[in-house]
This record gives structure tokens, sequence and C-alpha cells, in this order.
């Protein structure tokens, strides 16, 4: 289950390399450099090399206060596949905010919500890859700080007037474009290099919803994505700014139970924290597939840390999902290898290898859990799912 974990700004390019570098990266994605290290004394049975090996004690942070209210946002946002049923990945996942706006919706939108707290930016293509015949589908959900400033970005001149273009180009014109069925929307159509692109803004309360969308049928599938975006948000409140720090750090215990990054800064917003099924899924390469296996599995929510850790409905739905997790890792990676892991029972790594880099996919289940690690070592992803089997079999089974 491929989680899509890049936060910071990017230029397309950028945006286009963290796509491939995440793809990789399996939820939890885990530290991409260091070496294995010796086996930890702390289980002299099992090889966990410098991983804890019993369940950590989450502690509120500033970071938290955005990711965790990110993550109610997310379980408001439509699974674009099922509007536009060839945007079957997604390539990226930002925080909305500065640059990533900027790239994806031009200089015109990134001016107008300069103002914008966060928000989640999924970026969908009807393939892994971005290339010149692919075609996108991009939406972010953008907290503004009222009601009022959410309309005023919406509404601003900056808008509809010409971004600005790379120093070798000339400015491309925007041409207002009337959305029926979304009157309050601030649309346009733009073409750039043969290509017609669909953009729209559109405020619900303080949030603001923007699309920008390449198929050919843009205008009638923005508006249903802004119709079906609207809807959800009828019963959705934002957490007050003065109450972000409210928000349940942890969910019945999981997040204790996953790993801990290295140091805060490995983590990002989409990687440390707890999400429910639901909004888990507008946050991994393939969300179809995704849904699938964790209603399966009977999923009710992820912990997020440098590994992931799914409580499924009992010991069946687990041994399902850790299946499943194993078949997908070798469906998306040709030629790849399967082995175990010494002293843990029913642990399943897959050894594939991405732009000439190995990837190590690790999954145990255990009880009513699956734990899930990936890195760019496969010997040390074989150390922490062996230390993630440590912990959830101490876990409380309720």
């Amino acid at each position: 289950m491929i989680t899509l974990t890049s936060t910071g700004p990017s230029t397309r390019a950028r945006r286009a390399a963290c796509a491939l570098a995440v793809v990789a990266t399996i939820a939890g994605c885990s530290s991409t450099a260091g070496e294995p290290t010796a086996p930890s004394s702390a289980a002299p049975h099992l090889d966990t090399g410098g991983f804890a090996t019993s369940a950590r004690t989450i502690t509120a942070s500033t970071r938290d206060r955005k990711a965790l209210e990110m993550q109610r946002m997310f379980t408001t946002m439509p699974v674009v596949t099922d509007i536009v049923p060839s945007m079957t990945y997604i390539r990226a996942v930002h925080n909305a905010a500065g640059e990533s706006v900027a790239d994806a919706f031009g200089s015109g939108v990134a001016a107008a919500t300069k103002a914008s707290k966060f928000g989640n930016f999924v970026a969908y293509g009807d393939s892994a890859e971005a290339g010149a015949s692919s075609h996108e589908f991009i939406v972010a959900l953008m907290r503004m700080p009222s009601a009022e400033e959410a309309t005023a970005a919406a509404t601003a001149p900056s808008v509809l007037a010409a971004d600005t273009p790379p120093s070798d180009q000339s400015p491309t014109p925007k041409t207002p474009l009337p959305l029926a069925g979304q009157p309050s929307a601030t649309a346009y159509s733009k073409t750039t290099n043969g290509k017609t692109s669909v953009t729209a803004l559109l405020p619900a309360g303080r949030l603001l919803i923007a699309v920008r969308t390449s198929i050919d049928d843009g205008p009638s599938v923005t508006t249903r994505f802004l119709t079906e975006q609207v809807a959800a948000l009828r019963g959705f409140t934002p957490t007050p700014d003065d109450r972000l720090g409210s928000l349940p750090t942890d969910s019945d215990g999981v997040r204790s139970l996953t790993l801990a990054h290295p140091t805060p800064a490995d983590g990002t917003l989409f990687t440390d924290g707890w999400a429910t099924a639901r909004g888990l899924l507008n946050q991994v390469e393939r969300p179809a597939r995704t849904r699938t296996d964790v209603a399966d599995a009977g999923v009710d929510v992820v912990g997020l840390g440098a590994s992931n850790v799914y409580r499924a409905r009992d010991a069946a739905g687990a041994t399902l999902l850790a299946g499943r997790l194993v078949a997908a890792y070798r469906q998306d990676s040709a030629g790849s290898s399967v082995s175990t892991v010494d002293g843990v029972p029913g642990a399943t790594c897959v050894t594939a290898t991405k732009d000439r880099s190995a990837q190590g996919h690790c999954v145990v289940p255990v009880g009513r859990y699956v734990g899930e690690y990936t890195s760019r070592q496969p010997a040390k992803s074989a150390q922490a799912i062996a230390a993630q089997y440590l912990i959830l079999r101490s876990a409380p089974q309720r």
C-alpha cells in the first residue's frame, strides 16, 4: 500500500521526481540512508538493529496540530478515480502552500492563496509517472484564515491574470470559464504546449477548493469534483485555530505501535500521525486498490510513523491484508524477489529495484495488526519488521 509522503515546495520537475521516489517508498516511508546495524541486545534471538522494540509514548508537537487537522480534511476529499476512472494513480501529495501551489496552479493562484495556513494537495494521473502524453487531475483543499479570506482568494484579480512564465517564454492568456452548476467558482482554461487545462477555485466556508485538470472533459469533471467536495464539507467543521492542540494525537494507541523516525526531521506532515481508512485513500498510490484491500480486511485506523500499523477487524483480516500488500509490491515491481525474516512468524519481505536502487518492503501480521516498513537498504527493512513484530506481539488485541 504505497503512501505518498512529499510535503515540501517543488517545481514541476521536482514534483515528478518526488512522485517517483515515493512510489518506491511505502507507507511509513522510513529512512533511506544509513546501514543496517548490529543486532539489538533487547531481543538477542532477533536482529532488530537499532530499532526500539516496545511501544512508544506519543507526545503532541506543533506539527501534529497541522497534520491531524489535515487528516480530518482528507476524510472529506473525493477520490478522483471515482469521478474519472482513468485517473488511477496518485503521483504526489504535498502540503498545499507556497511553491507547491505555484507549481501546480500557477503564480496567480499562489498569490491569491498566500494566506493559506496549510492544506492537502493531491496530484492524480493516468499513469504512475508524468509524461508528454499523460494527463493529470490535481486537487487541493486549503485552510484559509477565515471564510472572508477564502472568498477573497477565489475572486482575486491575480487568479485570471496571466501567470508569470519561465524567463524564455511569453505569458499564456487565460480564458474565463463559467461552470454550469457551480456559478460561485472562479474558473478558466489555459493552453500550454498544445495541452489545454481547466483550473477552478471555490470557497467553502474558510476552506478553499482548487482543481486543475488536463483531461478532455475538463469543465464537466471539474464541476462534478467541486460538487462532491462541497457536499462532503457540509458535515465538516474546521477545528478552530486555538483548538488544534486538542485534537487526539493517537487513536486507541495504534500510532504508539509504529516505529519512530530517527529524528523529527525525517518525518513529514503525512508520515507521523494517524489516519482513518477513508482518509488514507488520498494518500496512497493506487486508491481504488487500497480501498478494496482495507475494506476486505476491516481496517478502521492506521498508525503513521517510520512504519505503518494497520488495525484490521481480526487476525484473519490482518493476514489477508498482509498478503494483499505483498501482492501489490510484486505487481508494481517486475523482477522482485520474496524472502522471510528469521524468527519472525508470518513476516514477508519483497526486494525490488526502482531507478537502479534496491527497495526492501516488509510486512508482518500479528493478531489484528499489520506492520509495514520500507527502506532502500533491504537488510534494514528486515531489522525494522523484526522490531515491529516484537511491538505488535505485546499490543492489546481489543
